[in-house]
Formats: C-alpha cells, structure tokens, sequence
C-alpha cells in the first residue's frame, strides 16, 4: 500500500495503519469520532468550532466535520482506492449490521481525515509581518513622539518628526490604493474565469437572493419541533376508502438487491457539492473509489435481505430556511433534513423502483400528478394547461370554475401508518413495506441553529424534507385523493372547445393541487372530498386562508369574473383579484388568469441589469462574452 501524501510502500496493513496514526505528527481518531457542536452564529452544519457542549446539548446527534477533500488527480484518486481496498477487507460477515455499517462509515472518515485533515474555513491569515502593518506601527510611534516633542517645546524635532509622518501616511495610502487595485484586478480576473468556465452558475452568484433571518431563540426552536414531531405515534388502523382498489400489478416490483449498475447510475447524478449528513462523508469519495462502491454493495444486500434499516440511516440534522425576512415564527420555516450520505444512495435504489412500478402499473397517471416524476417538467406543463384553459374559456365566454388548494404542513402531517397503508393499498410487496416501516421506527433528528445543535428528538409523524424516500412515498400517499377526484372527470372537467372529447380536472405538483371545473357547484362537491380526504388521514390539514378560486361566466348577460361562494372546512374560499394575485408553481394569476402586465415584467428585468452593473464584469461585457462562448 501506498501513501498518498508522502509515497511510501508498505507490503503489511498494520505497518500502513501504524504510518496513518504517526504521519505528520497527528495522532490517530478513535473509530467512535466525537460529536461536533456549534457555538458560532454560522448555521454551516460542518464546520467545527472546538470542543462539545456540555448541558442541554450532549444528547445531541454526533455531526462529524466535513472531509475537506481538494481536487484531486486521477491517479492520486488511485492510491486512495486501493488503499481502502485493504483496509476494508477485513472479515465482517459475522458482525451486526448495525456495527458494520459503523466501522464501514469510520474507516471511510478516518482514511480521509488523516489524509485531509479539517480545517476552519473562516480562519483569518495571519499579516503580522507585512509592510502595510509595519509602516501603521511606525505611524503609532512617530504620533506618540510627535506629541512628547511638542510637550517639551523642541519645535526643530516637532518639525522632523511632522514630515516623517506626512511621509508615512503618504505611503500607507498608496499601498491601500495599490492593494485595492490588486484586489479589484483579481476579482475581475476570477470572475471572468467563472463566467467563462460556467456561465449559469456565474449567474446564480449575482442573482441571489438574500435568505432571511432567524430571530429565534433554540429553545423556541427545540420546543416547537418537540410538540410537533415527537408525539405518540398513531395506532390507528385505517380502513379501505369507499373506492375500488386498485387493479393487481401487471408489472411486478423489482424485489432483488441493488445491483452495481444501479449504484453507479445514482451515485453518478448526485452532485459533489451536496452537503453530507451526521456522516461527513460527501459523494465525490462514493463516485472517485470503486472499491468503496463495492463494500457500499455488499451492506445494501444484507439489508436488503434482513429486511431491517440500520440505526443511523434514520438520523438526521435539520437546516432551517426561513421562508420570510425575519422570521419570528418556528411555522415560517423549512426544515430541510440531512441524513447519513450512504442511507441517501441507498433510498435513491429504492424510490427509482418505486416509481418505476407505480407508472409502469397506471397507479401514478403522469397528466394529474406530475410532481417529483422523471423526465417531466411538472410546473411548465401545468402552468401551461392552465393558462390555455383560461383562455380557451375567456375566448369562447365559457363557463370555468378554478379553485387552488394549500395544505398546511402537508410532509411533516403523513402519519406513518397511513403511509404504510397507502403502500398496501398500490400492492407493494412486504419486502418494501417491511424495510419502510423499520425505516420509519428509526428517524431520530437534532436540530442546527445559531446558538448550536439541539438535544435529539423522535420524528413520529411526517416525512423528512430532503430525504430521497420522501417525494415518492408523499405521492403515493396523495394519489389516494387524486383517484377519488378524477372519478368524475369527464363530466364535470373543464372541455376545451377546440376538443370537447378533451376535459381535464386535477392537476397535481406533490403537494399543490388545483381543481378545474364547469360550475361551482361540482367544484364544491370535489372540494368537499378533499375535506373528508384530510379527516379520514387524521392529519393533512387544508389552510383555507391561503386557498384562493376563479369563476369565470355570464353575469347579468355580462362575461366576468365573479365569487362563486367556495367552501373549504366550514370556511369560505378568497376570490383571485387583479389587485392580489397569487402564485402557483412559481406563477402569477390575477383575476382574468393572465400572467402579470408587461410593465412588471419590465421592471424586474431593469432590476436584474441594476444588480449586473453592481457587478465587476458589466451587462456589455456578458453579452458580449456569452456571444463569443455561444
């Protein structure tokens, strides 16, 4: 074996461990590395900042620093490989899966970490010895000497002493003008690589909009999630809707283990820059290490055939996005979970399946529901059906009822029982239903905020936002509301006049769902569905406040817009109108369903050029630029 760092050969595996421990004077982690807490305003979940808290923070999920891995040469990548090769063959097939998996996870990290070790991205470098500081010290002292010369009367010293300062100040403003102008010069420089190199991303950096603030204390925070999530899970046994169920598969499920082709496929869409869970581990180690692909294999197969998720796939740390400029409300974010980088590859084999098997089976019908499915633009095309319908009615001065509906907190309400009935009612096999249900019994999660990581709380209802599994199992779940509405689509579905055999009713993005119809009245007979829907699940709530429906038709021999008197939960429904318009998949709709007047348009777009010009490189310049790339 060979060390990357220095090129030394060792032909014994413990001669190359005891080189690790030793090299570079760092002595060797324990395999059981210690828990990383936080007592920065920084809300990066890996960087390191000292030693664990103590008190209301030491139950909190051990956070590993994130490997700081450079950019690597192919055959440095090669060594690497070949390294773990040997140090994860040591026998394993009689240890327990959860202990395996550990060791797998430790020996990955410790390789690494030795090689790489963390460092702190913020810390300042160190000037004490350049000119510029020199020459500010020698300001102090010719001040002080000023003074004490002029305190004495000797006006030829004071004099000395008064052109030697001028002299200094001259020169520190020259030098802060030359280091301003290398600065600005090197900035200009690396951004026109960037922008060269890739355009988009370039873009996104300029763009970007500001995240807003979190004016919460931790313990607002832990007590808000605590009365959330960790209540008694629900026993309850939910019955079979009063529906025809669904037809037995025609295509069964692919139940054998992930294979490797799988493995590579996902491992290969995931992006480098993804920030890794309570692991540390990014993807780049899973895409550049066969050998670790290899092993990774091997520990899906024995899960697979156990039929039972180790403990550690099921914790996570929760990032908070604020969805206002200051939040002041726990409701008014978006935990966004990271879990284990192994148990992300791992459920991303499995919801492939999973969706695979309700398309193939017509159980997923991909013109309702288009939301989280491959090889769909989900948003353009709903949009784009529902901007067509609007003006096919206001063209032909027919009759359109439009209602959108908001469901409050709709993945973190998903009762795990509902979820695993919803996987029975679609007929999915015990295999998947078995390792789900031991996934669910496991989710643990700690909480990152400014003032640091809170105590670990248990997630008995709802879904993690961001895990793999998530976007599939909320989608099947859903899809129980969805058959129920569309039972009655080709008679009360809006028909296009072009193609009146063509009526559409639902459409569906996960969670976001508008209804279409003739008339009000049957549009208040589906709503009303979606109100029995969210009783018999014993969570899904509807928010009627941020509901919002569109009645176009004759009024007084007149075409308008008008209320059609909607109800949702024993609330009225708000009409749409030119003054508040609302979005929906990312689009305005005012009264009339058009898009927003060109005069806004306009003005979001001089907005843009005003942050461009901000910019060192102008808005010429990037035309210009992005012509001669083009």
């Amino acid at each position: 074996m060979k060390c990357s760092t220095c090129g030394k050969n060792y032909k014994r595996r413990a001669w190359y461990i005891k080189h690790l421990k030793t090299h570079n004077g760092v002595e060797a982690r324990q395999s059981s590395v210690r828990s990383t807490t936080f007592t920065s305003d920084r809300v990066d979940p890996h960087v390191s900042h000292g030693e664990p808290l103590t008190g209301n923070h030491q139950e909190s999920i051990n956070i590993r620093t994130r490997l700081s891995i450079p950019n690597l040469k192919q055959s440095t990548w090669k060594v690497h490989d070949d390294n773990l090769a040997v140090l994860l063959e040591h026998p394993g097939s009689k240890q327990e899966l959860n202990s395996q998996v550990e060791t797998f996870q430790n020996t990955v990290y410790d390789y690494f970490s030795e090689q790489y070790p963390p460092r702190n991205r913020y810390a300042r470098k160190n000037n004490d010895n350049s000119f510029k500081l020199k020459m500010r010290k020698k300001k102090r002292e010719l001040i002080k000497n000023l003074r004490i010369a002029k305190a004495l009367g000797d006006n030829h010293l004071s004099h000395q002493l008064a052109r030697a300062l001028r002299s200094i100040l001259k020169l520190i403003q020259g030098i802060s003008a030359q280091t301003a102008e290398y600065r600005d010069n090197f900035d200009r420089a690396k951004q026109e690589v960037d922008f060269d190199k890739n355009p988009f991303e370039y873009s996104k950096t300029i763009f970007k909009k500001e995240r807003g603030q979190l004016l919460l204390t931790n313990d607002q925070i832990y007590d808000h999630f605590k009365s959330t999530y960790e209540v008694p899970k629900s026993l309850r046994r939910y019955r079979d809707p009063n529906d025809q169920k669904p037809e037995f598969p025609r295509i069964e499920f692919h139940g054998i283990p992930p294979t490797l082709e799988e493995l590579s496929s996902q491992i290969k869409r995931k992006s480098s820059k993804s920030a890794p869970g309570p692991d540390g581990i990014p993807y780049i180690v899973f895409k550049k290490c066969a050998s670790v692909r290899k092993h990774l294999l091997n520990i899906y197969g024995k899960i697979w055939s156990r039929k039972q998720i180790p403990e550690c796939f099921g914790k996570a740390i929760f990032v908070l996005i604020p969805k206002k400029d200051r939040v002041t409300d726990p409701k008014d974010t978006r935990p966004i979970a990271l879990t284990n980088t192994i148990s992300k590859i791992f459920f991303s084999v499995l919801q492939t399946r999973m969706t695979r098997f309700m398309l193939s089976n017509n159980y997923f019908r991909p013109n309702h529901q288009k939301g989280f499915l491959p090889g769909i633009s989900g948003c353009l095309e709903h949009n784009t059906l529902l901007s067509e319908s609007l003006k096919d009615a206001r063209k032909s001065e027919r009759q359109i009822t439009v209602c959108w509906i908001d469901l409050e907190n709709a993945f973190g309400s998903i009762q795990h029982e509902l979820m695993l009935f919803a996987l029975r009612w679609y007929n999915f096999p015990p295999l998947v239903r078995d390792m789900i249900a031991s996934y669910y019994s496991k989710l643990r999660f700690s909480i990152i905020t400014k003032e640091g990581p809170s105590k670990s709380l248990s997630y008995n209802v709802g879904l993690f936002q961001g895990c793999c599994l998530s976007p599939i199992a909320f989608n099947i779940v859903i899809n129980i509301l969805v058959d129920k509405l569309i039972c009655n689509e080709k008679k009360w579905g809006y028909r296009f006049k072009f193609n009146n055999k063509y009526t559409e009713s639902i459409l569906a993005f996960a969670d976001d769902l508008a209804i279409l119809t003739r008339n009000p009245k049957h549009c208040q007979v589906l709503l009303d569905e979606v109100d029995k829907f969210c009783e018999w699940t014993d969570g899904l709530r509807t928010k009627p406040s941020k509901c919002h429906c569109l009645c176009l038709g004759r009024r007084n021999t007149r075409y308008t817009s008008y209320d059609p008197g909607l109800s949702l939960g024993g609330q009225c429904i708000s009409t749409v109108t030119e003054n508040a318009p609302f979005k929906f998949l990312g689009r305005k709709i005012d009264n009339i369903g058009r898009t927003p007047s060109l005069e806004g348009i306009v003005d979001s777009f001089l907005n843009d050029l005003n942050k461009l010009d901000a910019g060192v490189i102008k808005d010429v310049e990037v035309v210009a630029r992005a012509r001669s790339n083009g």
